[in-house]
């Protein structure tokens, strides 16, 4: 299994496995799901480059998740406790031990003036092969 398939898998079980979390959305999917209720977590995209050195193979991994509500002060709970959620992703994974997992931002937006607030939590993951 690549890096970015088993951190990708081990993000998605982590979420859906901290009761915290899960109890308090409708939901955890991989990308906008159609027809959510609010609020939700939306697994997005990753992106994987080379973090080797002369002995052996590794990775670095971007990852992210979302959740979405209409409310901003539940949304903005919620982006914390996602972060905590992430944090609690297993060290080895797949074939890949995770030698560190990094907080690189949390952001909340809100495209429309009326619409649903995005808490964006992204993580980057560097990993050796084992």
């Amino acid at each position: 299994m690549t890096a970015l398939a088993a951190i990708q898998a081990a993000l998605a079980s982590a979420l859906r496995g901290h009761a915290p979390l899960a109890s308090q959305v409708s939901g955890i999917h991989y990308g906008p799901p159609p027809r959510a209720t609010y609020p939700y977590v939306a697994i997005g995209g990753a992106a994987s480059s080379d973090w080797s050195h002369k002995t052996a193979r590794g990775r670095e991994v971007r990852i992210g998740a979302s959740v979405w509500d209409d409310d901003a002060d539940r949304a903005v709970a919620l982006a914390d406790v996602l972060e905590t959620a992430i944090e609690t992703m297993p060290r080895m994974v797949g074939g890949h031990r995770i030698v560190s997992l990094v907080h690189l931002r949390t952001r909340m937006l809100r495209e429309r003036g009326d619409g649903p607030w995005a808490g964006i939590v992204a993580y980057r993951a560097r990993t050796m092969e084992e």
